[in-house]
């Protein structure tokens, strides 16, 4: 009886402390593992997008200047149209809607879609985000896709961008994680000539994972021109220990 007792004795003061670490180690992680990969499988709710169907609104009143031959629109004036920022994963929540979270990189004057012609296939970036706990476990999955179609042009001047869109393919957390993630594009540039315009755009994917543990931040800037060049450029973390 006394051996009984001095074991049991032990394991009352063990197991309180070995419970109380089993929350931070179930709701604490690591850093994220990011895989990416272009694939030329094109969802079919993005293929379901009709350029010729897309009107876009009228830019407000102001000075422009007629570029010889093509009216009032200027094909080295580059200009974007459309969502600007938007969320497409919310508490968990996959958002999917391509008929307003989509930019458009088009030159200056244009209104319609069908004043636009030459369009390529379009261009499809995976990107796979995950992150293990405190036991090697995995607790967050997210899968996004990068999507956009280039080479649009004005009379065969130009290359430009169409329904520039980040679409979310898989979601999935573990009970106590809480996922964010958002798109932002910046405004458009002409990285080509006056005569020769290419359109181009930066855009972030930041995407935020949190339990009452922790706060993690990532945030990943790339780079999209009319050419259909798409370039990966910066990236940013940021933790807080809770």
């Amino acid at each position: 009886m006394k051996r009984f007792s001095i074991i049991f004795g032990a394991l009352f003061f063990i197991l309180p402390t070995v419970r109380a670490n089993e929350p931070d180690l179930e709701l604490s992680f690591g850093e994220p593992e990011i895989y990416s990969e272009e694939i030329e499988e094109i969802p079919q709710e993005y293929l379901q997008l009709k350029l010729t169907d897309v009107v876009l609104p009228i830019p407000k009143p102001g000075p422009i200047t007629p570029f010889p031959g093509k009216g009032t629109i200027n094909p080295d004036k580059i200009v974007q149209i459309g969502k600007v920022i938007w969320d497409f994963i919310k508490e968990n929540r996959a958002i999917v809607d391509l008929e307003k979270n989509v930019a458009h990189v088009v030159p200056e004057g244009v209104t319609q879609w069908e004043q636009l012609s030459g369009w390529s296939d379009p261009k499809n970036y995976m990107y796979k985000v995950s992150y293990k706990n405190g036991y090697g476990v995995n607790v967050v999955n997210l899968k996004y896709y990068v999507l956009y179609t280039p080479n649009g042009g004005h009379e065969g001047v130009g290359q430009y961008l169409a329904n520039v869109t980040v679409m979310p393919a898989e979601m999935t957390a573990s009970w106590g994680y809480t996922v964010n993630a958002r798109t932002n594009i910046h405004r458009a540039l002409n990285v080509g000539t006056s005569e020769d315009p290419i359109a181009n755009v930066l855009m972030d994917i930041t995407w935020s994972v949190s339990t009452v543990v922790k706060k993690s931040i990532e945030s990943l800037t790339f780079s999209l021109s009319g050419n259909g060049r798409f370039q990966e450029i910066g990236s940013e973390s940021i933790e807080t220990i809770k």
